[in-house]
């Protein structure tokens, strides 16, 4: 396995079971932070320039489309933070709560925490169990 899908692997999988951990154990903290966020034109642009920046570097770095399940998962990952920091960089004004809304993050943060815990333990099992070339 190439060394950069290891370490991507790896340093994606980590963070994922970290955050899944923080949202589950900190759940009102998690709504909290993420309805401040979207109330403060400032942390909207922050986040939307630096999940830009790392996203356009996963795909400038690693962006592979076939070699097997953990290469390709990596670079949807490169790929979903470069889509997501646009639509954050250009959503207007007042769509944030419609954002909120619709993806009902109160009702569905464990949902939404065992997706994130699964497919960083995903990553991180498989990048630590690769073989870096």
């Amino acid at each position: 396995m190439q060394l950069r899908t290891v370490f991507l692997s790896r340093l994606i999988g980590i963070y994922c079971i970290v955050c899944a951990i923080l949202m589950a154990v900190r759940r009102q903290f998690t709504l909290d932070a993420v309805a401040a966020l979207f109330t403060s034109p400032l942390a909207m642009f922050v986040t939307g320039v630096f999940t830009l920046i790392l996203g356009l570097a996963m795909i400038l770095g690693h962006n592979y489309w076939s070699g097997g399940a953990l290469r390709v998962i990596v670079t949807l990952v490169g790929w979903v933070a470069t889509l997501k920091a646009v639509l954050i960089l250009f959503m207007p004004s007042g769509m944030q709560t419609v954002y909120l809304n619709g993806f009902r993050l109160a009702e569905n943060l464990y949902l939404y925490t065992a997706v994130l815990f699964v497919l960083g333990g995903y990553l991180t099992w498989a990048g630590f169990r690769a073989k870096p070339e």
